[in-house]
Parts: structure tokens; sequence; C-alpha cells
């Protein structure tokens, strides 16, 4: 059987367990950029299962995982597993996705979460140094369990949070997904940016254009802060507070993971 996963990822929390989950399936592999592939309209093989690794945004999938479901054809996928990275609680996340690719025919009888550093600036963004490293050799615990549950033939459900935080997130996600995609207009670039244009070259969605050398956030975002964490200045911010925090990539990953060549773009599509 061969396996197609997706990562969608902004900082690559998700882009890292998905490569790490591929190199321990038995089965053949590849690992695809689920944002490039759903501009491109590219599908998955006929018969392949597919994985969707992605993070938690507000208790649910985010928007552009939802849209590239919408996309995926039945009667080319044999079965579906998802990996949701979080840093917060997880929500009823998988379960969300579950229904949605039940409207589609599909079957997804695993879900699995991995709990890795905070990148979100409006929830303080990421923790020290020491922290962080102890979070992801936990994560790299929970992604070998991962893999021996995906490599047997019987499925294991899956992971559910408390029922308090499921019912929170079932409430407060349509608000964020409401907000999310104009929640743009807090960027901004400071007098760090050095117009090297890596900002638009980062964004999984082409939501930043560069008249005059200088970021312009399109009102399309779907808020994975690639283009905060990955800027060379650290020159863009959003709001106040992201001033004084640090930075965030996980450390198995870098910029030519992310970057892009230059080119135009037209990524949205209304949700």
């Amino acid at each position: 059987m061969a396996t197609t996963i997706y990562w969608f990822s902004g900082t690559g929390n998700s882009l890292h367990t998905a490569r790490a989950i591929a190199s321990g399936l038995e089965d053949q592999t590849q690992v695809i950029s689920l944002a490039r592939a759903w501009q491109a309209g590219e599908t998955p093989p006929p018969g392949s299962r597919v994985g969707l690794v992605f993070p938690v945004y507000a208790w649910g999938p985010p928007l552009l995982v939802r849209r590239f479901v919408r996309k995926l054809p039945a009667e080319a996928v044999s079965s579906v597993f998802a990996v949701a990275t979080y840093a917060g609680t997880l929500g009823p996340t998988l379960e969300t996705l579950q229904r949605q690719l039940a409207e589609r025919g599909l079957k997804m009888e695993n879900g699995f979460a991995v709990k890795l550093p905070e990148n979100y600036p409006p929830m303080g963004g990421p923790p020290g140094e020491e922290k962080q490293k102890r979070i992801i050799d936990r994560a790299e615990q929970k992604i070998q369990e991962i893999i021996a549950c995906l490599n047997q033939p019987e499925p294991v459900g899956l992971e559910s949070p408390n029922l308090l935080t499921r019912l929170l997130g079932k409430v407060a996600n349509p608000v964020f997904s409401r907000r999310v995609s104009t929640a743009d207009k807090n960027f901004y670039a400071d007098e760090k940016c050095n117009q090297c244009g890596v900002c638009a070259r980062v964004c999984p969605v082409d939501n930043i254009a560069m008249p005059d050398q200088r970021p312009q956030w399109l009102g399309h975002c779907e808020q994975c802060f690639a283009c905060l964490h990955w800027c060379p200045q650290a020159a863009i911010q959003y709001g106040r507070r992201s001033r004084r925090q640090p930075r965030y990539h996980h450390p198995a990953v870098g910029l030519n993971d992310f970057i892009k060549p230059p080119q135009g773009g037209g990524a949205h599509e209304p949700e």
C-alpha cells in the first residue's frame, strides 16, 4: 500500500512530524506540502492511504486543511489518518475532521495528537529553549507510538480530549474561523525590515504582496505565522507583544523547507 502524507505547517512542528512518521512507515510513502498540492489542484494517486498532518487552530483544523479535504476524491483514497500538533489542548479537532471526511465519503479510523512547543504570538509565543527541548523529546516518543499504530492493520480510533475542551472548541472554533482571514490587519513590518521578501515567499497562501518592497497583507490569512517566525530580521510584528517574543521553528527544519521561488499567487478560495 502506498501512503501520501500531506502537511501544513508554519514553523515546522507539523512538517517534522510528517517526515518522521513517513520515515517509520513500512509502506511506500511520500510527503507533500498540502498548501502547494491545494494550489496546484493535485490529488493523491488512486488507492492511496492519505495522512493529514497539521496544527490545531482554536481547537479545530486550519481553514486550508478543510478546503483541501473538500476536494479529496473519495474514489482515489483507501483510508485516511490524521495527526494534529498542538500546544494547548486538542479540542474536537480530530472529530471535526472525521465528520468532514465522512461528508466526502471518506473514512478516518486513526487520529492522533502530538504536543509541541507553542508558536502563536497572541498566546505569548514560544517557551524557553530548555522547555522546548523537553516538549520536543516527549513528542519524539509519541511519534514512535503513532508509527507503531499505523504499521498495524487494525485501526486504533481517535484520540479525544476531555468533554469540557470538546464543548469549548465547538464554540470557539467557529468564531476564530470567521475572523481568521482578516486578522492579518494586525501584522506590520517594523524599522528592521530590509525588504528581503522572505515573508512573502514563505506564506503558504500567497497572502503577502511586496509593493515598494514592503510587505502588505491581503486579507486571506491562515494565521500560521510563518512570515513572523521566519523573517531573518525579526521585523514582522503582530500587534504590540510580538516585539518582545523570541521567534521559533522546529530545530529539524530550515527556511529552505518553506521558501518558494518568487512568483504571483492566487491561492485564496473563499470559505
